[in-house]
């Protein structure tokens, strides 16, 4: 009789451990971080190019890097004419060849200012990798010189994946 005890007590342990192992792993399927990126966009002509460089949540992200185009956004009445979708490929990394997208809305320069800023968000609709992506931040952009065609961004903020 105490062998059986000794092996239900046994089995019974094993059974908790194994079980608050898979409720911690399921809490922990749900990860978020901050991000910063920095870009090179080339503004001579429309849709702006550019490359990208993951400078903090590279490890979340499963990205260090890569190209990027905008185009301008349709079909949202909320945000005025200048809003725009960023599709970011990432080139270099873990999750190499695929993508996701974002939108910012940049505030317009001061007269005679080579600076923007604005807010960026995820937008749904990824697959693979970033299929639950969610998040944003904000954005500032600056044109280098009056008749400089090259700007640089930084874009700071969360992002989080959910299962």
């Amino acid at each position: 009789m105490r062998t059986i005890l000794r092996a239900l007590t046994v089995v019974s342990a094993a059974a908790s451990v194994l079980l608050l192992g898979s409720i911690s792993t399921a809490a922990g399927n749900s990860t978020s971080g901050s991000v910063e990126i920095t870009t090179t966009i080339d503004f001579s002509s429309f849709p702006f190019k550019g490359t990208f460089a993951v400078v903090t949540g590279e490890a979340l992200l499963g990205c260090s890097g890569g190209s990027f185009m905008d185009t301008p956004m349709s079909g949202l009445t909320v945000l005025s004419h200048s809003a725009k979708e960023r599709d970011l490929l990432c080139t270099s990394g873990q999750n190499s060849g695929s993508s996701f997208s974002i939108a910012f809305q940049p505030t317009p320069p001061i007269v005679g200012g080579t600076s923007s800023s604005g807010h960026w968000q995820v937008l749904p609709g990824a697959s693979g990798p970033y299929a639950n992506m969610t998040g944003g931040g904000d954005f500032s952009v600056t044109v280098p010189a009056p008749n400089s065609f090259i700007g640089h961004e930084d874009l700071t903020g969360t992002v989080q994946f959910t299962p």
